[in-house]
């Protein structure tokens, strides 16, 4: 019998992989949270019948390794951090004893000595894992279709969206493709075994183009205001995130201004056989949640 681990379970995407796993692939995954009365209570209709749910932490090799003992299959999802690649190294040593098959969440620009940091570090990890003998998927999605709902309010409220990428498109993703991709791949890893897939919708918008879905979405006037980089870096301070992840998110902009999430792809709908969540379906399911 085959034993599937959801590393990062608590996290967006993750708590849609647990339920693509239960629901539409009939598997009863593990899943391995820092946090276990988040986890019981987020997944309490699905506790002890559909998953089995154990305390771990990625700064803990010997909790991984308990979580990881017997299983085939483990997603690793967890949020950017600068010791990120020590952390993963423990997933992918812990794996390698298990002979686990490794689907791994990275994102844009994931290359060698990228300028992006978090991107360096993905890139990293992904070395370490293509080192070793087990089979893996890496996935690359650029944006966050969800990252635009935190502009609904504001939207609705000022008829403005805004950015400091006025030009560039960005191919983005909903969440819940990108755990259905997830999902479908642990349940069959022969799917896309030993390859990266990015991960986006069929088409690139500008945030003009956005404001345009904005616009229709809320059935009400909605512009585009472009944003000063300076701008965007005072308004990442003030909200209290620390240097090192404002440092992060400039350097998306910047990426995105260059056109690295640009090209879209069509790997999600290859895979799934459906058409991607549109930005529209994200912000309406956004609106009724």
């Amino acid at each position: 019998m085959n034993l599937i681990l959801v590393i990062g379970a608590n996290g967006r995407v993750g708590q849609q992989v647990v339920t693509e796993l239960v629901h539409n692939h009939k598997i009863q995954p593990r899943l391995m949270v820092r946090d276990l009365a988040t986890a019981k209570s987020r997944f309490g209709d699905l506790h002890d019948t559909s998953v089995e749910i154990v305390e771990g932490d990625l700064r803990q090799p010997k909790s991984i390794d308990a979580a990881m003992r017997g299983v085939t299959a483990v997603f690793l999802c967890s949020p950017v951090h600068p010791d990120q690649v020590t952390y993963h190294q423990n997933v992918v040593d812990a794996a390698v004893c298990e002979g686990a098959y490794i689907v791994k969440v990275s994102g844009l620009a994931t290359y060698p000595d990228s300028f992006v940091d978090s991107g360096n570090w993905h890139s990293q990890t992904e070395e370490l894992i293509r080192q070793t003998e087990l089979n893996y998927t890496f996935l690359h999605p650029f944006f966050f279709s969800q990252n635009l709902a935190m502009q609904l309010k504001s939207a609705k409220e000022q008829g403005s969206i805004h950015s400091s990428v006025p030009d560039a498109a960005i191919a983005m993703v909903d969440v819940r493709d990108i755990a259905a991709v997830a999902a479908t791949l642990l349940a069959q890893p022969q799917l896309a075994a030993r390859k990266t897939l990015i991960l986006t919708q069929t088409s690139a918008l500008t945030y003009p183009e956005i404001a345009e879905v904005f616009s229709e979405v809320l059935d009400k006037p909605v512009t585009f205001q472009a944003q000063t980089l300076l701008e965007t870096e005072q308004i990442l301070k003030s909200s209290g995130l620390p240097d090192w992840h404002v440092k992060i998110l400039m350097q998306f902009t910047d990426a995105f201004n260059e056109g690295l999430g640009s090209t879209p792809s069509s790997s999600v709908q290859d895979l799934l056989g459906k058409t991607p969540l549109t930005l529209q379906e994200t912000l309406a399911s956004q609106i009724r949640s």
